[in-house]
């Protein structure tokens, strides 16, 4: 919290106990015991009090000269842990963009936006930033109607001979079963806490779900029990590929027939390796490439950073190109083994708007091509490929 702080007038200790009285009071838990899912509602509480009749008392009972500052260190925070998504899971974006909104007529707000359908309707003005020199300053309707993003959209679309290249890709080997997984009556817990409850689920090979639910509700639990991540998996009913779990097939069996790509992955991948070499170790299913996958399966990675866009970059170290790139060469890594499963964990997080229709279509021409299964995790509908078709809600 103590980087809450830094530039404001609040010394870190008042940033401390303005959300540990949020924490303790309200929601009942010792801050030092407060998981981030906690601190993001004390934070948004904080914002809301603010904005309400008896703010003046609250700044004058927690001793605050400026309830700005605490709004702008709340934001900080926020920010600093992805707000819109963070916000949205927890149910809570339409209340704090209505708080923004009415915080906006005192206040001046900035906000970085790497998306523009995330424009909130009380932002007047947008600076364009393109090539980290080109600044633009334009009214929203000028941006909308006449900004660059126009014409990029229609050059960063997938064009139609890459498409076809998706398509005409050669048909991998598939395994006979008709289905890909089955999970009956599924029950995880962690020291008396259930995470899932006789949960169960039956993906035919071809089907393309969306998987959705609230943040606690056992998305990542699930997901790791099919990727062959969760060791309790042993104990639960499972096939995968038409095998049951525990029947004498390894790991790498199964990691062999799914492209995974997650929040959790992205940040397992700090080895300051090239981008090449992260796209080259989905042939392993390895974070970090620690054999060198054989000379002439190296073209397939060639070919799926040339579909994300991503060629140029590919001597480049990870570690110093951008999320949204590194997000890229993840998702790139996802489809180079050709795999039968899709698991795509906010695949689109952190890419700009051009980046997500472009992730967005190649996602929908792959899953055009026979056999391919698609399990898609998102918190908002409007991200899901039209390919969608089946919704599990936990």
């Amino acid at each position: 919290m103590e980087v809450l702080s830094l530039n404001y007038k609040l010394s870190p200790a008042q940033v401390r106990e303005l959300l540990h009285e949020k924490l303790t009071s309200e929601l009942g838990v010792a801050p030092g015991c407060a998981s981030d899912e906690q601190l993001y509602k004390a934070c948004v509480m904080v914002v809301r009090e603010l904005l309400t009749e008896g703010r003046a008392d609250f700044m004058r009972r927690s001793a605050r000269k400026d309830a700005k500052q605490v709004y702008y260190m709340c934001m900080e925070f926020l920010m600093g842990r992805s707000l819109k998504n963070s916000l949205f899971s927890l149910g809570l974006e339409a209340s704090f963009s209505a708080a923004l909104k009415e915080i906006s007529k005192k206040v001046g707000i900035i906000l970085l936006l790497s998306d523009l359908l995330a424009l909130p309707d009380f932002i007047t003005h947008v600076y364009a930033v393109k090539e980290c020199a080109d600044f633009r300053k334009y009214t929203v309707k000028e941006y909308l109607r006449d900004s660059p993003f126009k014409a990029e959209t229609g050059r960063r679309e997938l064009p139609e001979q890459k498409r076809a290249a998706i398509l005409n890709l050669p048909a991998a080997k598939e395994s006979g079963s008709e289905y890909v997984v089955r999970l009956k009556d599924v029950t995880i817990a962690y020291g008396g806490k259930t995470i899932l409850d006789k949960v169960s689920w039956d993906i035919k090979r071809g089907e393309h779900w969306a998987l959705s639910g609230h943040n606690g509700s056992g998305k990542s639990t699930l997901l790791n029990l099919i990727t062959a991540d969760n060791p309790q998996s042993y104990a639960c009913d499972i096939e995968l590929f038409g095998r049951k779990r525990g029947s004498g097939e390894s790991i790498w069996d199964i990691k062999r027939e799914i492209g995974y790509v997650s929040p959790e992955l992205h940040r397992a991948f700090q080895k300051n390796v090239s981008v090449r070499d992260i796209v080259a170790s989905g042939l392993l299913d390895t974070v970090g490439l620690y054999v060198k996958p054989p000379k002439e399966k190296m073209p397939l990675c060639d070919f799926w950073m040339d579909m994300f866009g991503i060629g140029g970059i590919a001597e480049k170290m990870f570690l110093r190109i951008s999320s949204g790139e590194q997000r890229l060469a993840l998702l790139a890594r996802a489809f180079v083994k050709d795999p039968q499963l899709l698991i795509l964990d906010e695949p689109l997080h952190g890419l700009d708007t051009c980046n997500r229709m472009l992730t967005r279509e190649i996602i929908e021409t792959f899953c055009r091509r026979p056999g391919k299964t698609l399990i898609m995790v998102t918190h908002y509908p409007q991200e899901l490929p039209s390919c969608i078709d089946k919704i599990k809600k936990l």
